[in-house]
């Protein structure tokens, strides 16, 4: 590993540039390296915050099938302005969403899944225990050669960012072996 790449992964849209932001775009300005930008869950859930017309701010949840597009279009846009690359959308689920009854419901073991959710992928919580996500962020990380590994971090509030952490930790550390 060592090249003048950056592998910058998150868990949200604007993980990457709310949490590491300002030092991935200095290194990618200042030094010239490249960046690749991951995200590793498919942003079912969520909400956005629109101007109410007031001068005030009026917080926004909507149903999955909105949320998803609007939030990887952002991280896309993104991606390609800052950094002037595109995005990497692993697509592990967040750990609930909003359904078009505005019900919040959980993906777990044993529950129903939406239909953006295929059977076999494991939520973000439980990638890090999954055998093939580990090995498919391993060989990203091999992948992109990069110099550095830069995500979130563990002790973050954020359940699925903790869970980002844990899963770039494991495939680092078996990337480190190979």
């Amino acid at each position: 590993m060592g090249a003048r790449n950056i592998l910058a992964i998150g868990a949200h849209a604007d993980d990457i540039e709310m949490s590491m932001g300002g030092a991935t775009l200095k290194y990618h300005e200042r030094f010239g390296y490249a960046v690749r930008y991951v995200m590793t869950t498919n942003n079912m859930s969520g909400g956005w915050a629109e101007r109410d017309g007031k001068g005030g701010i009026r917080q926004r949840r909507v149903s999955w099938r909105e949320e998803m597009p609007q939030r990887k279009l952002e991280a896309d846009t993104a991606a390609r302005e800052l950094f002037q690359t595109g995005v990497l959308h692993l697509d592990y689920p967040q750990r609930h969403y909003k359904d078009e009854n505005d019900r919040t419901l959980e993906v777990r073991y044993g529950s129903a899944r939406p239909e953006c959710v295929p059977e076999d992928v494991p939520t973000i919580l439980t990638a890090c225990e999954d055998k093939a996500a580990v090995e498919q962020m391993t060989q990203l990380i091999l992948e992109s050669d990069p110099e550095v590994v830069i995500t979130l971090s563990l002790s973050d509030a954020n359940l699925e960012h903790g869970a980002t952490f844990l899963l770039v930790w494991r495939a680092f550390q078996k990337a480190r072996q190979k």
